[in-house]
């Protein structure tokens, strides 16, 4: 059974950690009273952390799949196939994130393909709100589900 050699968990860990920094700075940003429409400036920013947030996950699950499953997807569908990927546990290993953090991860995908192909002037409070709102309590989620694999990790009990 195929685990996570010590380069792949120190590069994993320093993800973590480059997320956990992002957020850490970010905290002042975060902060949006129900009442206010932050200006442009301010929503630019918020997209860029929520785009930097998604990356950063997707550059963890890169790292397991292509060690663990030893399988990337490709083609135009990679992002969400890679996200389906990563919920569900294989012959060699658990689940990597549950159904819920999956659920809340597609809707951080979909935001920053939407925010990627746009431009800035185009961005909207009320599409990103929740995601803004969220963000903390997802990456607490997600982040305990990555610990769990990485503690975890390879699944003796499926055949």
């Amino acid at each position: 059974m195929s685990m996570l050699d010590e380069r792949q968990r120190r590069l994993i860990d320093q993800e973590l950690g480059e997320i956990d920094a992002l957020l850490d700075r970010s905290q002042n940003l975060l902060s949006v009273s129900d009442d206010e429409t932050p200006p442009f400036e301010r929503l630019a920013a918020l997209s860029h952390i929520l785009n930097s947030f998604y990356t950063g996950l997707e550059r963890v699950f890169e790292r397991i799949t292509g060690q663990v499953d030893k399988s990337i997807p490709e083609g135009d569908r990679w992002h969400a196939e890679l996200l389906g990927q990563v919920a569900k546990s294989t012959s060699n290993r658990i689940a990597v994130i549950s159904k819920e953090s999956r659920t809340r991860l597609r809707e951080y995908m979909a935001f920053r393909h939407r925010s990627r192909h746009a431009y800035a002037h185009h961005l909207e409070w009320v599409p990103m709100q929740h995601l803004v709102e969220q963000l903390m309590d997802t990456w607490r989620r997600v982040h305990s589900d990555i610990q769990g694999f990485l503690a975890e990790g390879v699944n003796d009990s499926i055949d």
